[in-house]
Protein backbone atom coordinates (compact mmCIF):
# COMPACT_ATOMS: atom_id res chain seq x y z
CA UNK A 1 0.00 0.00 0.00
CA UNK A 2 1.47 2.96 -0.64
CA UNK A 3 2.13 5.58 1.90
CA UNK A 4 4.64 8.27 0.11
CA UNK A 5 3.78 11.78 0.02
CA UNK A 6 4.61 11.88 -3.82
CA UNK A 7 2.03 8.91 -4.73
CA UNK A 8 -1.01 10.89 -4.00
CA UNK A 9 -1.56 14.35 -3.66
CA UNK A 10 -2.93 15.60 -0.39
CA UNK A 11 -5.82 17.30 -2.00
CA UNK A 12 -6.68 14.55 -4.50
CA UNK A 13 -6.55 11.19 -2.63
CA UNK A 14 -10.04 11.68 -1.13
CA UNK A 15 -11.32 12.84 -4.12
CA UNK A 16 -9.96 10.02 -6.16
CA UNK A 17 -11.31 7.45 -3.74
CA UNK A 18 -15.22 9.12 -3.89
CA UNK A 19 -14.98 9.01 -7.39
CA UNK A 20 -13.90 5.24 -7.17
CA UNK A 21 -16.63 4.76 -4.71
CA UNK A 22 -19.31 6.79 -7.80
CA UNK A 23 -18.05 4.78 -9.76
CA UNK A 24 -18.81 1.30 -8.18
CA UNK A 25 -22.36 2.83 -7.64
CA UNK A 26 -22.68 2.58 -11.38
CA UNK A 27 -20.83 -0.67 -12.01
CA UNK A 28 -22.85 -2.80 -8.83
CA UNK A 29 -25.96 -3.14 -11.09
CA UNK A 30 -24.29 -4.21 -14.26
CA UNK A 31 -21.93 -6.72 -11.59
CA UNK A 32 -25.81 -8.12 -10.64
CA UNK A 33 -26.55 -8.84 -14.09
CA UNK A 34 -23.09 -10.57 -15.15
CA UNK A 35 -23.78 -12.37 -11.79
CA UNK A 36 -26.84 -13.72 -12.80
CA UNK A 37 -25.41 -14.53 -16.23
CA UNK A 38 -22.75 -16.25 -14.86
CA UNK A 39 -24.74 -18.18 -12.54
CA UNK A 40 -27.24 -19.37 -15.28
CA UNK A 41 -24.60 -20.28 -17.51
CA UNK A 42 -23.05 -22.72 -14.40
CA UNK A 43 -26.33 -24.13 -14.21
CA UNK A 44 -26.39 -24.48 -17.92
CA UNK A 45 -23.35 -26.16 -17.77
CA UNK A 46 -23.61 -28.82 -15.23
CA UNK A 47 -26.97 -29.46 -15.89
CA UNK A 48 -25.73 -30.63 -19.54
CA UNK A 49 -22.67 -32.38 -18.55
CA UNK A 50 -24.87 -34.49 -16.04
CA UNK A 51 -26.10 -36.54 -18.57
CA UNK A 52 -22.77 -37.63 -20.15
CA UNK A 53 -21.71 -38.48 -16.41
CA UNK A 54 -24.65 -40.43 -15.84
CA UNK A 55 -24.00 -42.36 -18.80
CA UNK A 56 -20.42 -43.20 -18.63
CA UNK A 57 -21.02 -43.91 -14.58
CA UNK A 58 -20.22 -47.41 -15.24
CA UNK A 59 -17.20 -47.36 -17.62
CA UNK A 60 -16.18 -43.74 -15.93
CA UNK A 61 -16.95 -44.39 -12.20
CA UNK A 62 -15.29 -41.06 -11.18
CA UNK A 63 -17.24 -39.01 -14.29
CA UNK A 64 -19.07 -36.96 -11.48
CA UNK A 65 -15.48 -35.21 -9.80
CA UNK A 66 -15.29 -32.83 -13.08
CA UNK A 67 -18.77 -31.24 -12.11
CA UNK A 68 -18.26 -31.23 -8.38
CA UNK A 69 -14.74 -29.77 -8.91
CA UNK A 70 -15.67 -27.04 -11.39
CA UNK A 71 -18.76 -26.21 -9.45
CA UNK A 72 -16.64 -25.84 -6.08
CA UNK A 73 -14.05 -23.82 -7.85
CA UNK A 74 -16.66 -21.43 -8.99
CA UNK A 75 -17.64 -20.42 -5.67
CA UNK A 76 -14.53 -20.37 -4.10
CA UNK A 77 -13.20 -18.23 -6.43
CA UNK A 78 -16.48 -16.16 -6.43
CA UNK A 79 -15.83 -15.59 -2.50
CA UNK A 80 -12.34 -14.81 -3.05
CA UNK A 81 -13.11 -12.12 -5.71
CA UNK A 82 -15.72 -10.69 -2.90
CA UNK A 83 -13.56 -10.41 -0.53
CA UNK A 84 -10.49 -8.69 -2.66
CA UNK A 85 -13.50 -6.18 -3.33
CA UNK A 86 -13.78 -5.74 0.15
CA UNK A 87 -10.04 -5.71 1.10
CA UNK A 88 -9.77 -2.89 -1.93
CA UNK A 89 -11.57 -0.40 -0.90
CA UNK A 90 -10.26 -0.99 2.65
CA UNK A 91 -6.80 -0.31 1.39
CA UNK A 92 -8.34 2.74 -0.53
CA UNK A 93 -9.89 4.03 2.51
CA UNK A 94 -6.56 4.01 4.23
CA UNK A 95 -4.97 6.16 1.91
CA UNK A 96 -7.33 8.76 2.21
CA UNK A 97 -7.43 9.04 5.81
CA UNK A 98 -3.63 9.42 5.90
CA UNK A 99 -4.15 12.54 3.99
CA UNK A 100 -7.37 13.83 5.42
CA UNK A 101 -7.48 12.29 9.01
CA UNK A 102 -10.68 14.35 9.88
CA UNK A 103 -13.09 13.24 6.97
CA UNK A 104 -16.18 11.37 8.79
CA UNK A 105 -17.42 10.13 5.57
CA UNK A 106 -14.07 7.73 4.66
CA UNK A 107 -14.20 6.77 8.53
CA UNK A 108 -17.40 5.52 8.15
CA UNK A 109 -16.88 3.74 4.49
CA UNK A 110 -13.38 1.87 6.34
CA UNK A 111 -15.92 1.04 9.35
CA UNK A 112 -18.30 -0.31 6.83
CA UNK A 113 -15.56 -2.67 4.97
CA UNK A 114 -14.30 -3.91 8.06
CA UNK A 115 -17.89 -4.48 8.89
CA UNK A 116 -17.99 -6.56 5.78
CA UNK A 117 -15.25 -8.42 6.34
CA UNK A 118 -16.57 -9.50 9.40
CA UNK A 119 -14.16 -7.42 11.88
CA UNK A 120 -17.23 -5.16 13.67
CA UNK A 121 -15.26 -4.91 16.91
CA UNK A 122 -12.51 -3.23 14.21
CA UNK A 123 -14.77 -0.97 13.07
CA UNK A 124 -16.59 0.75 16.17
CA UNK A 125 -13.53 3.28 16.52
CA UNK A 126 -13.66 5.07 12.99
CA UNK A 127 -17.69 4.87 13.57
CA UNK A 128 -17.19 6.77 16.88
CA UNK A 129 -14.41 8.95 15.06
CA UNK A 130 -17.25 10.45 12.94
CA UNK A 131 -19.62 10.96 15.44
CA UNK A 132 -17.70 12.56 17.40
CA UNK A 133 -16.94 15.16 14.12
CA UNK A 134 -20.96 14.98 13.37
CA UNK A 135 -22.83 13.71 16.22
CA UNK A 136 -26.39 14.54 15.25
CA UNK A 137 -25.74 12.66 12.28
CA UNK A 138 -28.70 9.93 11.83
CA UNK A 139 -26.87 7.86 9.16
CA UNK A 140 -23.17 7.81 10.92
CA UNK A 141 -25.29 7.25 14.33
CA UNK A 142 -27.56 4.01 12.11
CA UNK A 143 -24.19 2.40 10.97
CA UNK A 144 -23.25 2.25 14.70
CA UNK A 145 -26.57 0.37 15.56
CA UNK A 146 -26.22 -1.64 13.07
CA UNK A 147 -22.54 -3.15 13.92
CA UNK A 148 -23.81 -3.58 17.65
CA UNK A 149 -26.80 -4.93 17.78
CA UNK A 150 -27.29 -6.56 14.44
CA UNK A 151 -23.56 -8.19 13.94
CA UNK A 152 -22.80 -7.89 17.20
CA UNK A 153 -26.13 -8.42 19.66
CA UNK A 154 -24.84 -6.08 22.25
CA UNK A 155 -28.33 -4.35 23.28
CA UNK A 156 -26.86 -2.84 26.01
CA UNK A 157 -24.09 -0.70 23.81
CA UNK A 158 -26.43 -0.10 21.19
CA UNK A 159 -29.27 1.06 23.38
CA UNK A 160 -28.05 4.40 23.95
CA UNK A 161 -27.11 5.43 20.25
CA UNK A 162 -30.67 3.79 19.47
CA UNK A 163 -32.58 6.31 21.69
CA UNK A 164 -30.71 9.06 20.60
CA UNK A 165 -31.13 8.19 16.83
CA UNK A 166 -35.27 8.09 17.85
CA UNK A 167 -34.76 11.34 19.27
CA UNK A 168 -32.79 12.49 15.94
CA UNK A 169 -35.00 11.20 13.46
CA UNK A 170 -38.14 10.92 14.96
CA UNK A 171 -41.24 10.39 12.69
CA UNK A 172 -38.63 10.39 9.52
CA UNK A 173 -37.56 7.10 10.48
CA UNK A 174 -39.18 4.06 11.68
CA UNK A 175 -36.38 1.38 11.56
CA UNK A 176 -35.37 3.27 14.96
CA UNK A 177 -38.07 2.50 17.00
CA UNK A 178 -37.92 -1.03 15.97
CA UNK A 179 -34.43 -1.17 16.91
CA UNK A 180 -35.58 0.02 19.63
CA UNK A 181 -38.33 -2.43 20.56
CA UNK A 182 -36.28 -5.44 19.81
CA UNK A 183 -33.67 -4.84 22.01
CA UNK A 184 -36.13 -3.53 25.01
CA UNK A 185 -38.01 -7.00 24.33
CA UNK A 186 -36.59 -8.41 27.70
CA UNK A 187 -35.84 -5.73 29.67
CA UNK A 188 -38.67 -3.64 29.49
CA UNK A 189 -41.54 -5.24 27.38
CA UNK A 190 -43.97 -2.40 27.89
CA UNK A 191 -42.05 0.07 25.92
CA UNK A 192 -40.72 -2.62 23.83
CA UNK A 193 -44.44 -2.87 22.57
CA UNK A 194 -44.73 1.32 22.76
CA UNK A 195 -42.02 1.13 20.33
CA UNK A 196 -43.17 -1.23 17.57
CA UNK A 197 -46.69 0.06 17.91
CA UNK A 198 -44.79 3.64 16.94
CA UNK A 199 -42.76 2.28 13.84
CA UNK A 200 -46.15 0.85 12.91
CA UNK A 201 -48.04 4.43 13.70
CA UNK A 202 -45.24 6.08 11.49
CA UNK A 203 -45.03 3.14 8.35
CA UNK A 204 -47.91 1.82 8.06
CA UNK A 205 -47.26 -0.36 4.81
CA UNK A 206 -44.10 -1.51 5.39
CA UNK A 207 -44.31 -5.46 6.99
CA UNK A 208 -41.29 -5.49 8.76
CA UNK A 209 -43.19 -3.52 11.54
CA UNK A 210 -46.12 -6.03 12.05
CA UNK A 211 -43.39 -9.08 11.95
CA UNK A 212 -41.03 -7.52 14.86
CA UNK A 213 -44.49 -6.70 16.54
CA UNK A 214 -45.74 -10.24 16.11
CA UNK A 215 -42.06 -11.79 17.01
CA UNK A 216 -42.31 -9.73 20.62
CA UNK A 217 -45.38 -11.54 21.18
CA UNK A 218 -43.85 -14.91 20.42
CA UNK A 219 -40.97 -14.44 22.40
CA UNK A 220 -42.70 -13.08 25.65
CA UNK A 221 -44.73 -15.77 25.60
CA UNK A 222 -48.34 -13.61 24.82
CA UNK A 223 -48.78 -16.61 22.55
CA UNK A 224 -52.92 -15.88 22.19
CA UNK A 225 -52.22 -12.27 21.26
CA UNK A 226 -49.92 -13.81 18.89
CA UNK A 227 -52.36 -15.97 17.25
CA UNK A 228 -55.30 -12.97 17.26
CA UNK A 229 -52.36 -10.89 15.50
CA UNK A 230 -51.38 -13.24 12.73
CA UNK A 231 -54.01 -12.66 10.00
CA UNK A 232 -53.17 -8.50 10.62
CA UNK A 233 -49.60 -9.52 9.75
CA UNK A 234 -50.24 -11.90 7.14
CA UNK A 235 -52.00 -9.25 5.44
CA UNK A 236 -49.08 -7.05 5.57
CA UNK A 237 -46.83 -9.28 4.48
CA UNK A 238 -49.37 -9.65 1.10
CA UNK A 239 -49.76 -6.30 0.16
CA UNK A 240 -45.64 -5.95 0.31
CA UNK A 241 -45.81 -9.18 -2.13
CA UNK A 242 -43.29 -11.96 -1.65
CA UNK A 243 -41.01 -9.99 0.88
CA UNK A 244 -41.05 -10.59 4.55
CA UNK A 245 -43.01 -14.36 3.13
CA UNK A 246 -39.88 -16.57 4.80
CA UNK A 247 -39.77 -14.39 8.21
CA UNK A 248 -43.45 -14.73 8.63
CA UNK A 249 -43.34 -18.48 7.79
CA UNK A 250 -40.27 -18.49 10.29
CA UNK A 251 -43.00 -16.62 12.96
CA UNK A 252 -45.78 -19.22 12.06
CA UNK A 253 -43.35 -22.41 12.74
CA UNK A 254 -42.23 -20.91 16.19
CA UNK A 255 -45.84 -19.94 17.10
CA UNK A 256 -46.53 -23.56 16.67
CA UNK A 257 -43.58 -24.80 18.15
CA UNK A 258 -44.28 -22.90 21.18
CA UNK A 259 -48.08 -24.29 21.16
CA UNK A 260 -46.85 -27.69 21.39
CA UNK A 261 -47.16 -28.47 17.76
CA UNK A 262 -43.87 -29.26 16.28
CA UNK A 263 -44.96 -31.42 13.50
CA UNK A 264 -46.88 -28.08 11.74
CA UNK A 265 -43.34 -26.76 12.98
CA UNK A 266 -41.60 -28.59 10.97
CA UNK A 267 -43.83 -28.32 7.62
CA UNK A 268 -44.17 -24.40 7.94
CA UNK A 269 -39.73 -23.83 9.14
CA UNK A 270 -39.38 -26.85 5.60
CA UNK A 271 -41.10 -23.70 3.62
CA UNK A 272 -39.09 -21.08 4.89
CA UNK A 273 -35.49 -22.86 4.30
CA UNK A 274 -36.91 -23.23 0.79
CA UNK A 275 -37.01 -19.45 0.19
CA UNK A 276 -33.87 -18.87 2.47
CA UNK A 277 -32.01 -21.95 2.66
CA UNK A 278 -29.12 -19.79 4.15
CA UNK A 279 -30.47 -18.87 7.08
CA UNK A 280 -29.04 -20.38 10.27
CA UNK A 281 -32.12 -19.82 11.98
CA UNK A 282 -34.57 -21.70 10.76
CA UNK A 283 -31.69 -24.51 10.95
CA UNK A 284 -32.04 -23.85 14.18
CA UNK A 285 -35.79 -23.84 15.11
CA UNK A 286 -36.55 -27.38 12.74
CA UNK A 287 -33.90 -29.21 14.80
CA UNK A 288 -35.62 -28.10 17.87
CA UNK A 289 -38.91 -29.29 16.32
CA UNK A 290 -37.19 -32.69 14.83
CA UNK A 291 -35.95 -32.88 18.59
CA UNK A 292 -39.31 -32.92 20.33
CA UNK A 293 -41.03 -35.02 17.89
CA UNK A 294 -38.16 -37.60 18.26
CA UNK A 295 -36.57 -37.51 14.80
CA UNK A 296 -32.55 -37.20 16.44
CA UNK A 297 -30.92 -37.81 13.32
CA UNK A 298 -32.63 -35.08 11.69
CA UNK A 299 -32.30 -32.84 14.59
CA UNK A 300 -28.66 -33.18 14.67
CA UNK A 301 -28.06 -32.63 10.84
CA UNK A 302 -30.31 -29.49 11.29
CA UNK A 303 -27.87 -28.80 14.09
CA UNK A 304 -24.63 -29.33 11.91
CA UNK A 305 -26.36 -27.21 8.87
CA UNK A 306 -26.41 -24.36 11.29
CA UNK A 307 -23.12 -24.35 13.17
CA UNK A 308 -21.71 -24.23 9.80
CA UNK A 309 -23.32 -20.67 8.41
CA UNK A 310 -22.28 -17.12 9.72
CA UNK A 311 -25.66 -15.56 12.10
CA UNK A 312 -28.24 -14.03 10.05
CA UNK A 313 -31.04 -11.88 11.24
Amino acid sequence: MPTNQSDFDTVTAPAIVRAKAKLQEILNPIRAKVNLVYCLGLAGMVLFSIPFAWAARFQFPFAYFPVVIILFGAFRAKKELRRTFRQDHYEDELRALEHEPQNADDHIVRARVLSGLDFPEAALPDIRKALDMEPNNAVYRDDMVRVLWFQMKDGERALPYVEKLCEIQGDDQADAFMYHGEILTKADPDAALKSFDRAIEIDPDDSDYPLARLRFFIETGQLDKATDYLPEVAAAVKRAGSYGQGTLLELRAKLAFEQGDAKTAVKLVSQAIRLSPQNKEFYTLRADAYHLLGEYGKAEADREKAEKMKDTK
